[in-house]
């Protein structure tokens, strides 16, 4: 009886505990990707600069993606 109830709590616990590492790498993930998406971005802001197309709203994307990854990172 004990022994049942006992395989029972672990049991449940390394689920919940496997649930809570998966949510972890699902947030990893997305934040990373948003991040590397914003890059690719300033990349791209960046060979416009480059190129002379140097306008207000290309120079405030920019400045918005730069922002963006600065907030998301860890500090």
């Amino acid at each position: 009886m004990m022994d049942n109830f006992f395989y029972d709590v672990i049991s449940d616990t390394f689920s919940f505990q496997l649930s809570i590492l998966g949510i972890a790498f699902t947030l990893f993930t997305v934040l990373y990707s948003f991040i590397l998406n914003k890059r690719d971005e300033m990349i791209l802001y960046r060979d416009y600069i480059l190129n002379g197309n140097n306008s207000p709203t290309i120079n405030q994307r920019n400045t918005f993606a730069k922002v963006y990854i600065n907030k998301r990172q860890c500090p």
